[in-house]
This record gives structure tokens, sequence and C-alpha cells, in this order.
């Protein structure tokens, strides 16, 4: 097993002048990235989301979607993320009427087949969530995440992230 020795700083992305939401969206990039990366294995995946991220940051003020958007994708590339474009009961297509997150069963409800149990997230989040799937984080964080979305989606990702994680993480964030 080698030592590192010396290390140069080739790159900040940060810069000269960050913006306090800046370092603390980066550093909550950085503490979800060690939390779901295991020791000792390569993650190419992480890695670029987590370079994309931070590039998206640097090139545009953070804002909330650019958080969700990598706590989602993280999540997604963990193999943390449920399908819930489907309900897990019938099948029927819910990522564009909204549905029911089952956290502990990782499972997607329709609102008949959830019977108001779950963690309620809306339409507009749900395709939020479907347009995430889509798009880079640049151009995701440029499109407007309603107050209300983005609560859903962070809720959402925060108990995924927490029952995985088996503690809480903190996404002061904006």
């Amino acid at each position: 097993m080698g030592q590192v020795r010396q290390a140069e700083l080739i790159y900040a992305y940060l810069g000269k002048n960050p913006s306090l939401s800046q370092v603390y969206a980066f550093s909550y990039f950085a503490e979800i990235a060690n939390e779901i990366v295991q020791d000792n294995q390569p993650n190419q995946a992480v890695f670029r989301l987590l370079l994309a991220s931070l590039d998206a940051g640097e090139q545009n003020r953070v804002n909330q979607s650019l958080v969700r958007y990598y706590e989602i994708w993280s999540l997604k590339l963990s193999g943390l993320l449920p399908n819930y474009a489907y309900c897990s009961n019938c099948g029927k297509c819910v990522k564009d009427v909204g549905f029911f997150a089952w956290i502990e069963s990782g499972q997607g409800r329709c609102q008949t087949c959830a019977q108001g149990r779950g963690l309620r997230v809306g339409s507009a989040a749900a395709s939020a969530l479907e347009a995430m799937m889509k798009i880079s984080p640049g151009q995701f964080m440029a499109q407007p995440l309603a107050k209300d979305s983005a609560m859903e989606i962070e809720r959402l990702s925060q108990r995924l992230l927490g029952l995985q994680l088996e503690r809480n993480l903190n996404p002061t964030v904006c």
C-alpha cells in the first residue's frame, strides 16, 4: 500500500470568492459522495456526477435544483433509488401524476393502492424527478423548481439517504 506524501492543487471549483451557499453545497456533495462510495472501491459514475455538479455550481449560482439533482442521482448511481415510475402494486404509470413512496420497502404506490400511506410526492415533483433522469445538472438547475416540489424531493431524498446511511445528513444549502 502506498502513501501520499505530497499533493498539488490543480483546480479549485470554489474559486477566489465563493458564496456561502456554494461552500455549503460543495461540502454537502463531498459528504454524500464520501458516504455512498465504499472505501477502496472506485466509483467512476459518482465521481463524474460530482465533477459535473461542481462545474454546474461554479458556472451558475448554486440553487435547490442542483442540490436535489445531486442527491437523487447519487442515490440512483448507488443503486439506492427505487423505480417510482410505476405503482409497485398495480403497475399503473405514476411518473406524471405523483405517487406515495413507501421508503422502507422501496416501493412507490399510486393513490388508490397507497390508501393514503407513505410519503406523498405530487405530480410536479414526480415530473421533476423524471426530468432529472434526462438532462445534465447544469440544464436541470437552469429550470425553475417550485418550492413545494423542491421540498417533496428533499424529503424523499433525505429519507432514502437516511435509511441507507443510517444517519441523517444536513443539507444546509441556499
